[in-house]
């Protein structure tokens, strides 16, 4: 496992994951939708948790605009996780 700090994202930048797990707010999440795209290796995977339904619009708008597809999304309360795939 490889843990990165988004604020260096350059320590690893060129690299793709099949599976990349983000636990962050959904603030987070939607600035860094991009960085966090741009890791996730065509048909890898990115789990994001940490989002609460008032923000869920917000990050599936952004890692939508960011390549991703919605593949799988649970509710427990308030909080959502969800599961997004990187196309081939």
């Amino acid at each position: 496992m490889l843990q990165l700090d988004l604020a260096e994202p350059t320590a690893i930048a060129n690299r793709e994951f099949d599976v990349v797990f983000a636990n962050l707010t959904g603030g987070m999440l939607a600035r860094f939708a991009g960085t966090l795209a741009a890791f996730v290796a065509a048909g890898g995977v990115l789990i994001t948790s940490g989002v609460t339904l008032d923000e869920d619009a917000m990050v599936t708008a952004a890692l939508t605009s960011a390549g991703l597809a919605l593949t799988r999304r649970e509710t427990e309360r308030e909080w959502v996780g969800a599961t997004w795939t990187r196309g081939s």
